[in-house]
């Protein structure tokens, strides 16, 4: 009995600790919906939000090519238009706060391969200019967040905007900030680029930077496309 003790104790021991959650955060999960329609991701991402970031939205962007599935962390308070298409209509006429994640499928890609990021962030920036914007660099870099390997892009600076309320063209020209994330992940013979895209708008976005990378550093995604993520980036370590 004395033998048995002590080997309840050793493995209570032995046990991670459970994460915790940061003050003014709340723990959430995205359950990737099955559709008929469309490929889609299986699985379930968890993560903590801000407090603030009480509504869950989730649709189908049909686009002009491949649907993307679309989950967005916001206020209830906030925009709740869901934007579909080339042109993204319709267009939210208030300034947002808020966190989308996309799930795109793609051929030909390979989980922990960042191969053409640098000419991804010399295309956006040319098109930002192109587009008559103001922009500027905080952060390119490549991270490593629960075993899967993320591209980071962090900017900021002006847009020329506009929107169509009824028959009326307006326009606005207002600040952002704005850090996309992305990681590839495998999921039988299929690969997806999940992309975490953090976007605020408004006159001021106090502590931007470390709310993205704080739930950015609390994703888990909850599938067996883990496994096969962090076998193929090994794999991959085992090639350099």
């Amino acid at each position: 009995m004395r033998l048995l003790l002590i080997l309840l104790v050793l493995l209570s021991a032995c046990k991670s600790p459970a994460p915790t959650v940061p003050a003014g955060f709340v723990a959430r999960h995205v359950r990737f919906l099955a559709d008929d329609r469309y490929s889609l991701l299986a699985g379930y991402l968890r993560l903590n939000v801000p407090v603030r970031y009480d509504t869950l939205l989730h649709w189908v962007d049909q686009g002009d090519a491949a649907p993307t599935l679309k989950y967005r962390f916001t206020s209830a308070r906030g925009c709740l238009l869901q934007e579909r298409g080339y042109i993204q209509q319709p267009a939210c006429t208030q300034a947002v706060d808020r966190l989308t994640i996309l799930t795109d499928h793609y051929s030909g890609m390979v989980a922990g391969d960042t191969t053409g990021f640098h000419g991804r962030c010399q295309a956006l920036e040319r098109a930002e200019h192109e587009m008559g914007n103001t922009f500027a660099w905080r952060a390119r870099k490549v991270l490593r967040l629960d075993h899967r390997v993320f591209t980071v892009q962090e900017f900021c600076g002006a847009r020329y905007r506009y929107w169509l309320p009824g028959q009326r063209k307006r326009f606005r020209w207002e600040p952002y900030q704005e850090l996309l994330a992305q990681t590839i992940v495998q999921q039988g013979k299929g690969a997806w680029l999940i992309s975490f895209r953090f976007e605020c708008t408004q006159a001021a976005c106090p502590a931007f930077s470390q709310q993205a990378y704080t739930i950015l550093s609390s994703v888990h995604l909850d599938s067996l496309a883990v496994a096969q993520t962090t076998a193929v980036s090994r794999a991959n370590e085992g090639k350099r």
